[in-house]
C-alpha cells in the first residue's frame, strides 16, 4: 500500500490584509482552512509511522502545465501582468503582484478562486466564474482581461514542399499544388517559381516578398473574394453549398486511380503505371484495395464508402465529396441545373442566364452572377460600341445605358469605366454658360471660379486665346 502527498505552493508570504481586502476572504475561514491542514498532517504522520505503507511526496504541477497538458495546438496560455508582461504562476499570485508591485487593486469577485478555467473548453464556460460565452474571442477576451491568462501564439512557417499541400501556419490545406503555391503568394508573401526542367529534383526557387492583405480563397477552385458575402454566394452557386454549412478546412483531395500516370494533387507525371501506384502509396498513404472504388453521391446515409465515413447532414457530405474526391455537387441531386454546353449572354435583356436557367431582376445581380459564377463579364453591345454618352450631361444620365446617376462623380467614373473614356480633369460646372474673355472680374463663368491669371486659364482650360491687349 502506497500513499501519495502532494505540497501545493506556500501562500503564507503573502499578506492576509491584502489577501482579504482583494480577495474577500472572512479571517474565520482563514483559520478553519489551516485547522483542516493541521489535521491532514496529523493524520499523514500517523501513517508515517506504519511500517506497511509507503509514502511519496509530489510537488504539485504548476498551473501553466495544467494549462498545457490538453492542449491540442501550438498555442501557449500563461498567466500573465497585463502592465510588465511578467510570466505569473497563477492568478492569486498575478493579483497580489498587481498590487505590491504596480499599486493597482482589483476589485473584480471569483466564485471559485482555486478553480482553474479551462482554455480549450468547447462550450466556452469559464468554471471560475460560472459564465458562458457565445463565441471563442469573447471566452478568451474574458480570460485575458479578469484571469490574466494570455495566448502566445506560436508562428510556424508553411512548408513548401509539403506532400498534401498542408499550411501548417494558417492550418488549411489545399486541393493541389497550383492552389497551394497561390495561397503561399497572397498571404505570406512566399513567391514560388518551378524550375523549368520537368522532372528537377531540386527544390523549387523561393522568392519572398512584402505580405498581402489576407483574402478569402475558395480552395475548391482557387478563386479569390474581397469579402465573405461574395464567397458565399460563389459556393452556393458553383459548388451547391448552402451558406450555412461551415466548411472543414482540414480536407485533403485524394488522387484518383482512374487518372493514369498523372497524379492531380501533386501536378505530376509517371512514365509507368507501377510508379504511379508507388507514388500514391508513399506520398499520400493510399491502399489500392481499399480506394479504387468511388464514393456514392446519392448515399441516403450520407456514408464515403471509401473514407468510411458518415456526415452528419447532406450539406456537409456535398462538401467531402468535393472537397476530397472531387465529385461537385451536379452528380448528386443539386437544386441547382447548370447546361454546361450553353454560354450565358452578358447582353441579355431579360437578365436570363441560360446556363443556370435562371433569371434576376436588376442589372447588377446578373453582372455580379456572371462575374462569380461563369468568371465572365459584361460586354458592351456590338449595336452600341460607337455610341458614347455626353459626359457633360446635367441630369447625369447615360444615353447609351439607359440609366442615371446621382452625382457628378459616379457618372464620370460610368464613362470612363464602362465605356472607356478618356476625361479629363473635371473643371467645368456649368458648361451651357458663356464665357467672357473680358469679364473685369477675372471670373469664368462655366468654372464658376475666380482666377489670377484669368488668360493662362481660359488657354489651357478652354482653349480660347485672347489677342493682347
Amino acid at each position: 500500500m502506497s500513499v501519495t502527498i502532494k505540497k501545493e505552493p506556500n501562500y503564507d508570504s503573502i499578506n492576509t490584509t491584502t489577501t482579504d481586502t482583494l480577495l474577500q476572504i472572512k479571517q474565520e475561514d482563514i483559520k478553519e482552512a489551516k485547522i483542516v491542514i493541521n489535521q491532514l498532517e496529523d493524520i499523514a504522520d500517523e501513517l508515517a509511522e506504519r511500517p506497511d505503507i509507503e509514502i511519496k511526496q509530489e510537488p504539485t504541477s504548476k498551473v501553466e502545465n495544467k494549462l498545457q497538458n490538453t492542449r491540442l495546438n501550438q498555442d501557449v496560455y500563461r498567466y500573465c501582468c497585463n502592465m510588465c508582461d511578467e510570466k505569473m504562476l497563477d492568478l492569486r499570485t498575478t493579483i497580489v503582484h498587481m498590487l505590491e508591485v504596480h499599486n493597482i487593486q482589483h476589485r473584480s469577485r471569483y466564485k471559485h478562486m482555486d478553480l482553474e478555467p479551462d482554455v480549450d473548453d468547447p462550450n466556452n464556460f469559464c468554471a471560475t466564474c460560472e459564465k458562458s460565452f457565445s463565441t471563442k474571442d469573447s471566452f478568451e477576451y474574458h480570460l485575458k482581461t479578469l484571469h490574466f491568462i494570455v495566448r502566445v501564439r506560436q508562428v510556424l512557417e508553411p512548408e513548401v514542399d509539403d506532400p498534401n499541400f498542408y499550411c501548417r501556419q494558417c492550418d488549411f490545406t489545399y486541393m493541389d499544388q497550383k492552389f497551394y503555391f497561390k495561397h503561399l503568394k497572397s498571404y505570406h508573401g512566399i513567391k514560388v517559381r518551378s524550375l523549368s526542367t520537368k522532372f528537377n529534383a531540386n527544390i523549387p526557387k523561393i522568392i519572398k516578398r512584402q505580405q498581402k492583405k489576407n483574402k478569402i480563397c475558395c480552395r475548391a477552385c482557387g478563386a479569390d473574394f474581397s469579402s465573405k458575402k461574395n464567397y458565399a454566394y460563389h459556393t452556393a452557386f458553383v459548388h451547391g453549398i448552402s451558406r450555412k454549412t461551415k466548411v472543414d478546412a482540414n480536407m485533403v483531395i485524394i488522387p484518383s486511380y482512374e487518372e493514369v500516370y498523372q497524379c492531380r494533387a501533386c501536378s505530376g507525371n509517371f512514365n509507368s503505371k507501377q510508379l504511379y501506384l508507388e507514388h500514391l502509396h508513399s506520398t499520400h498513404a493510399m491502399n489500392i484495395s481499399e480506394d479504387s472504388q468511388t464514393p456514392n453521391a446519392n448515399d441516403p446515409n450520407f456514408y464515403c464508402r471509401v473514407c468510411d465515413a458518415t456526415s452528419l447532414s447532406y450539406d456537409g457530405f456535398q462538401t467531402h465529396l468535393l472537397a476530397v474526391h472531387n465529385i461537385g455537387a451536379a452528380a448528386s441531386s443539386s437544386s441547382i441545373k447548370v447546361d454546361n454546353d450553353s454560354t450565358p449572354d452578358p447582353n441579355d435583356p431579360n437578365f436570363y442566364c441560360r446556363s443556370c436557367r435562371q433569371n434576376f431582376f436588376f442589372k447588377d445581380s446578373y453582372k455580379k452572377h456572371l462575374l462569380l459564377v461563369h468568371q465572365q463579364g459584361l460586354v458592351p453591345d456590338a449595336s452600341s460600341s460607337s455610341l458614347l454618352p455626353d459626359p457633360h450631361d446635367p441630369s447625369f444620365y447615360c444615353s447609351v445605358c439607359q440609366r442615371g446617376w446621382k452625382t457628378l462623380q459616379q457618372y464620370r467614373h460610368h464613362c470612363k469605366v464602362t465605356h472607356k473614356m478618356e476625361l479629363g480633369f473635371q473643371r467645368q460646372s456649368f458648361h451651357h454658360a458663356t464665357i467672357d474673355p473680358n469679364d473685369p472680374n477675372s471670373h469664368c463663368a462655366q468654372c464658376n471660379r475666380t482666377y489670377a491669371n484669368y488668360r493662362q486659364h481660359l488657354r489651357h482650360a478652354h482653349n480660347i486665346s485672347i489677342p493682347p491687349q
